[in-house]
């Protein structure tokens, strides 16, 4: 079962990535999805790369910031894909949701395969006498 992943370094990532067969950062792909990585992973888990779309034919679109997670089985979930216009904006979000994912506010749902945040549990009513 997939799980969300423990690192303290980048390039854990990167080599958990490529021993279990992914090419998620191979230099092939970072160059035609015209991606970068940055260095830095909050919570153990999550980082941040940046993608610009620009199709042949087409203007050239301003470059976007992702908020990625590293899974257990070396694979890289989007947490938030091409959502911020700045590193900064991007870098508060993953900085957020390592801690989140660290300390229980979120959790990876494998029944959705999705990201969500704890439900709080409410005391059952008790009729009063």
């Amino acid at each position: 079962m997939k799980t969300i992943a423990n690192y303290t370094y980048l390039s854990q990532i990167k080599t958990a990535n490529r021993e279990n067969g992914y090419h998620w950062f191979c230099e092939d792909t970072r160059r035609f999805f015209k991606s970068k990585v940055y260095e830095g992973v909050y919570g153990g888990c999550v980082f941040v790369s940046s993608e610009q779309n620009s199709m042949p034919y087409g203007p050239t679109q301003p470059r976007k910031y992702s908020v990625r997670v590293a899974m257990s089985d070396g694979t890289i979930q989007s947490y938030a894909f091409c959502e911020y216009s700045s590193k900064r904006e991007a870098d508060k979000e993953a900085k957020w949701l390592g801690n989140a994912l660290k300390n229980g506010k979120m959790r990876w749902c494998t029944d959705t395969y999705e990201f969500v945040g704890q439900q709080a549990t409410l005391p059952l009513d008790t009729e009063s006498k």
